[in-house]
């Protein structure tokens, strides 16, 4: 995944959820995790996530998606979006680009205003 995604985004890839906390950077927009993972499950980072202040687009990839705890998340504003296993590449690359669009990266210009960086 993110060596096809490495070649439109700029990607930080993480074997757990741990080395997930580690990498988030304030220049995290989109955050893609396993449903199931190592060190614990894609539920519980993203509350970890939310509770750091990551505002960004949590996605969760899962085989099952209709699970009382996927919905759960979902409705409670935790994950923004389930993406079913298996996905098919050019899917999962049009995906992550409309997530990233969701929250663009903003900078602030000389004068205080704030603008989108171009992505």
């Amino acid at each position: 995944m993110s060596r096809l995604l490495g070649k439109t985004f700029e990607v930080q890839s993480a074997s757990c959820a741990a080395e997930a906390l580690g990498a988030l950077t304030d220049a995290t927009r989109v955050v893609l995790t396993d449903f199931s993972m190592p060190d614990g499950d894609g539920l519980t980072l993203a509350r970890s996530l939310r509770e750091r202040g990551f505002k960004g687009t949590i996605a969760v990839l899962s085989a099952v998606t209709e699970s009382d705890e996927l919905q759960a998340a979902l409705k409670a504003g935790r994950v923004d979006e389930l993406i079913s296993k298996p996905w098919k590449s050019d899917q999962l690359v049009e995906r992550v680009r409309v997530l990233c669009d969701r929250f663009p990266m903003v900078e602030e210009d000389p004068v205080g205003a704030v603008r989108p960086v171009a992505a």
